[in-house]
């Protein structure tokens, strides 16, 4: 296998396609893989386009092991499990980023 699995932190902001309020914006994590760091980052500001998100801004990525038994958190490894099997898994935080933040 040579895709490699990386985990996103961003920032976008809801469209009405999206389960959030038009027009707030959250904070990401978006697991995604491929070849390299830039392949991952192309194929996650896609899907998280896909799920309805614009004005998307990477803050920090990381790639990270594929023995997802090492993430303590249910919710990040489960998605991470999902990024491995379909290329790609979403997190959304549910508070809104103030807007002088």
């Amino acid at each position: 296998m040579n895709d490699r699995l990386f985990m996103h932190l961003m920032e976008a902001v809801a469209e009405s396609a999206a389960a959030y309020r038009p027009g707030a914006r959250h904070s990401l994590m978006v697991f995604a893989t491929g070849t390299d760091a830039c392949a991952a980052q192309s194929s996650a500001l896609e899907f998280v386009a896909s799920k309805g998100w614009t004005l998307v801004e990477r803050r920090r990525a990381k790639e990270i092991d594929w023995d997802t038994e090492s993430i303590a958190d249910d919710t990040l490894r489960s998605a991470a499990n999902s990024a491995i099997e379909r290329g790609c898994a979403l997190i959304v935080y549910q508070d809104e980023i103030p807007e002088d933040a």
